[in-house]
């Protein structure tokens, strides 16, 4: 008892293990753990805890027999004491919705008679018109989206429509969308059909866009994403032939835009139809066109021209760099593209602080306040050059001085 150490054994046993587990893992009898127990060196759980650990870790397989005796007996229980059904002590406990409350306020300045919340079996209605036989319920979207609600939603209208009853589901989204005047015309046809002047149902106009799917768009698009990648998978290009003829003059975007699609569509379009991908021509703003001269003055380089065609693209070639004149190493592939001339490859440096330095086209001046070196732009060159604003101000503030002086 001495030797064991209890805080790993507590923390052993918090991670949903039983005193079985303690006694395989630490070789420890059940008598010394009840002694631990009464020592206060080991909390154990309560027996609700464990038996809800135990249901976890062996659950209890009820038969399909057994679970619809248990759904039988419930709903009798239910039946039989209407006013235990856990929806309505949830639901009602709360009080009234708003939709509820903003429906109640519209019938009540009509000479419509009604009862709130009429109780039919272990059903309760929101709205019940008993003279005529109609429940006028207000839904929220829980009762769409809910699989389970929809299920029990479609028995109790089958319930009530046996008894005689006539269901009206308003969605509250929906009716909230539509603009006023809608909801004007939806109200007075629905007083109507409760007054027996019209026999038709009103139907709510929902301001909401959807695609031919059924799913929810904005307004201003005409599809949703899935069917819009339909739509161009479905699209057939030109001929093959056509394309790669465009493709040697532009390349694959501005293509795209011409046919109104992307640039991958084009890539899928010549590999479906058995053809490779060539290299789109380079528009003339992306080339740079470097003279001789130039790339001489740009790269100092250290090796042979045999050396240079034996070489792999991924081989490093020794060059030396035109600021610090360090030796580095650097690709064949690099070294081609430097020699081709496009953009972002204008010289070989050993590094960004040197290619930073070849790119500075001020120069050094001294400042006029303090006679200090600094480095300053072509474009920012003046009579009076200063290192700082501190030392613009002081000098302009001493020309100030000699002025009144005088």
């Amino acid at each position: 008892m001495k030797n064991v150490n209890w805080d790993n054994i507590q923390i052993f046993y918090n991670d949903n293990h039983t005193w079985k587990d303690i006694i395989k893992e630490f070789n420890i009898s059940s008598n010394s753990i009840a002694i631990a127990v009464k020592k206060n060196k080991l909390k154990t759980r309560s027996i609700s805890e464990s038996n809800i650990l135990a249901n976890i870790k062996n659950p209890r397989k009820l038969s399909e027999e057994t679970k619809k005796k248990i759904s039988d007996g419930r709903k009798k229980y239910l039946i039989e004491n209407p006013d235990q059904v856990p929806y309505l002590l949830n639901h009602y406990s709360k009080g009234p919705s708003y939709p509820e409350k903003y429906f109640n306020e519209i019938l009540k300045k009509t000479n419509l008679k009604y009862e709130k919340y009429l109780q039919i079996s272990i059903y309760n209605l929101d709205f019940a018109f008993v003279n005529k036989g109609i429940d006028l319920e207000i839904d929220g979207n829980q009762h769409y989206d809910d699989e389970r609600i929809v299920k029990s939603n479609k028995e109790r209208d089958i319930f009530l429509r046996n008894k005689g009853w006539k269901v009206i589901r308003i969605r509250w989204s929906f009716y909230k969308s539509m603009k006023r005047k809608n909801k004007e015309e939806y109200i007075r046809k629905l007083i109507e059909h409760l007054n027996n002047e019209n026999n038709e149902i009103p139907s709510l106009i929902s301001n909401k866009k959807y695609c031919k799917c059924g799913k929810e768009i904005s307004n201003r698009s005409e599809m949703c994403i899935k069917c819009f990648h339909k739509k161009i998978e479905s699209k057939k290009g030109p001929p093959l032939e056509i394309i790669l003829k465009e493709l040697s003059n532009s390349n694959y975007t501005n293509l795209g835009k011409k046919y109104g699609v992307s640039a991958t569509t084009i890539k899928k379009w010549i590999i479906n139809s058995g053809g490779f991908l060539p290299k789109p021509k380079l528009s003339e703003s992306k080339k740079t066109i470097l003279k001789s001269s130039d790339l001489i003055k740009k790269t100092i380089i250290l090796y042979n021209e045999n050396e240079f065609n034996e070489a792999k693209s991924n081989d490093k070639l020794k060059l030396e760099c035109i600021i610090c004149h360090k030796e580095f190493l650097k690709s064949k592939h690099d070294i081609k593209l430097i020699l081709k001339g496009y953009k972002g490859y204008k010289g070989l440096y050993c590094s960004k602080e040197c290619e930073t330095e070849s790119k500075k086209t001020g120069q050094i001046i001294k400042c006029k306040n303090c006679q200090r070196d600094f480095y300053q732009q072509k474009n920012s060159l003046n009579e009076n050059n200063f290192c700082s604003h501190s030392c613009s101000a002081t000098f302009n503030n001493k020309k100030r001085k000699n002025r009144y002086m005088v």
